[in-house]
């Protein structure tokens, strides 16, 4: 596939558009829990598993990474609930919000580690990237014995 690079600041800007028009709809212009990056990750097209897209949103929206949606639930738990992988997305999510790794999903009550196991499309290098960035969740058998 061929991008035109010349055409692709006004696709963003049309992208936003579109995400604003989707989010009033479904919940109002209620401004407060407004959170893009949010909407982008449960959007049955997966826009962000288009690599150049993927970069400008999470850029443009990098500050969102770091809040909770209207439910609760940080960007990456929301990544990881929809079966975002390492290489799709919750790479950058975690760098821009690495605080998020030892916090369980406010719904699920599961660590990010676990929340990447869960589904019939686990991904196992995610898994392994969240466990190595906070190898504590998951002490092994051993850790209780003095």
């Amino acid at each position: 596939m061929v991008i035109d690079l010349d055409l692709y600041p006004n696709l963003c800007r049309l992208s936003d558009s579109v995400i604003w028009a989707s989010y009033v709809s479904r919940f109002g212009r209620d401004m407060s829990n407004y959170c893009p990056i949010h909407s982008l990750i449960t959007l049955k097209s997966k826009p962000l598993e288009i690599a150049l897209f993927r970069e400008y949103a999470l850029n443009r929206y990098r500050t969102e990474i770091l809040r909770r949606d209207r439910r609760g639930r940080f960007c990456l738990h929301l990544a990881l609930k929809h079966q975002m992988t390492w290489n799709t997305g919750v790479k950058v999510i975690f760098q821009a919000n690495s605080k998020a790794i030892d916090q369980k999903d406010i719904i699920q009550k599961l660590y990010p580690f676990m929340l990447a196991a869960v589904g019939e499309k686990a991904d196992l290098d995610t898994i392994y990237e969240l466990l190595r960035a906070a190898p504590t969740l998951c002490p092994g058998p051993n850790a209780n014995i003095v």
